[in-house]
């Protein structure tokens, strides 16, 4: 009776740690300029996921810490370096990043595998909401504006109408689907990222077809990219392949008009310089003189930026994301650093030899970083533990 009721306590106490843990990588993906976005609960959800995980430490933990110490010192040697070699804090979400990165990887890793699993079906429930209303607001005009929005940057503010699951930017002809995150390419690259975990799983077949229809919707070149790659991996089925190409028919003959503006339109260009519009002029001026002057060895500090690259004429045409701006601000070392440690992070998640598949989505995962450097962000941590996990598990099942 007693080690029932026990029994009964610890599945609770599971449950509600996973609950958290959840809770707490959703809310990474939040727009700081939504309405749903606050610091303080943001704040209150960690100290109570600390606190929670503290008291019941005995339940939850691993016997091996080495995982969160790879994290720890991926992420801690670069905001080290930009705090004491160039006196420059990271900001502090980072630091919320980094205490959420080492609980989660202190977790048992039959708990860490639950946490990505009800995560992708959490957010894929909740695109699910998303992409309906969309498509009901874009193309019949229903919909429940609650307010208007306005994100604020240095090259101008961008607005937008705020639904109830999607925030729209007011100008353009057609929308891309960004559900309640910052940018339509967060959503399309962390779909794409979360195929490779979904796509092997018969119980997320549902967040599988979601995470493309809203990675379509997107019309995010990365995750256009990513789904080619990951056609390219093979490693699926006949059906779900026949599955997706008429998907992907559908889709495009649906949206045409718009993946020829948003998306072929990009790639229509002369060089590789020109498709390339992650960076300014400006930045990349400073960044190859930052490397001939031997300054980006430790970098320049966390948002340290030379002010002409920040506030310059050249911002009124765009802003600076991705593998370069973090290199320009942590260092080359620091980078060197965090690739290599986050390898042997995906080896400890893997706990056995990498695949082809493993290798496939590690190309896909660095590759990525190149056009957007949210590898800090909870979010992103679920994603990049998802598939070795995943893996893990399906290997220990084919045995």
């Amino acid at each position: 009776m007693n080690q029932s009721i026990i029994s009964k306590s610890s599945a609770r106490s599971n449950n509600i740690m996973i609950g958290l843990f959840v809770w707490g990588a959703l809310q990474s993906i939040i727009a700081n300029y939504s309405i749903y976005f606050s610091y303080g609960l943001w704040l209150l959800s960690l100290s109570l996921l600390f606190f929670f995980f503290i008291v019941n430490y005995r339940d939850f933990s691993s016997n091996d810490k080495k995982s969160s110490i790879l994290y720890f010192v991926s992420f801690g040697i670069p905001y080290f370096i930009s705090t004491v070699v160039n006196g420059c804090i990271p900001n502090k979400t980072y630091f919320i990043y980094l205490i959420y990165g080492i609980l989660f990887l202190l977790l048992r890793r039959d708990i860490r595998n639950r946490v990505v699993y009800f995560f992708s079906w959490s957010l894929a429930v909740f695109l699910f909401f998303s992409l309906i209303e969309f498509l009901l607001y874009n193309f019949l005009g229903i919909g429940f504006v609650i307010t208007n929005a306005t994100r604020e940057l240095t090259q101008g503010s961008t607005y937008y109408v705020h639904l109830i699951f999607n925030l729209q930017d007011s100008f353009m002809l057609f929308p891309r689907f960004q559900s309640i995150s910052n940018e339509p390419g967060l959503i399309g690259t962390l779909c794409g990222f979360l195929l490779f975990y979904t796509g092997r799983n018969i119980k997320l077949r549902f967040p599988f077809i979601i995470f493309i229809l809203c990675g379509l919707f997107s019309f995010s070149l990365a995750f256009y990219v990513i789904l080619v790659l990951y056609l390219c991996s093979g490693l699926f089925k006949v059906k779900t392949t026949i599955v997706m190409i008429l998907t992907l028919f559908v889709v495009g003959s649906v949206t045409s008009q718009y993946i020829e503006e948003l998306i072929l339109f990009r790639i229509d260009k002369d060089s590789l310089s020109q498709m390339d519009n992650r960076t300014t002029a400006t930045f990349d001026a400073r960044f190859y003189q930052a490397w001939e002057r031997g300054n980006l060895w430790l970098g320049v500090g966390s948002n340290n930026l030379p002010s002409d690259v920040t506030y310059g004429i050249s911002n009124q045409q765009g802003g600076n994301a991705g593998a370069k701006k973090w290199i320009f601000e942590y260092g080359i070392i620091s980078f060197v650093v965090l690739f290599i440690f986050s390898l042997k992070l995906y080896f400890r998640q893997r706990g056995e030899k990498l695949s082809f598949y493993d290798v496939f989505f590690l190309i896909v995962f660095w590759l990525s970083f190149y056009q957007r450097q949210t590898i800090a962000d909870s979010y992103t941590l679920m994603a990049f533990c998802a598939v070795p996990l995943g893996e893990y598990v399906r290997s220990k099942q084919i045995k």
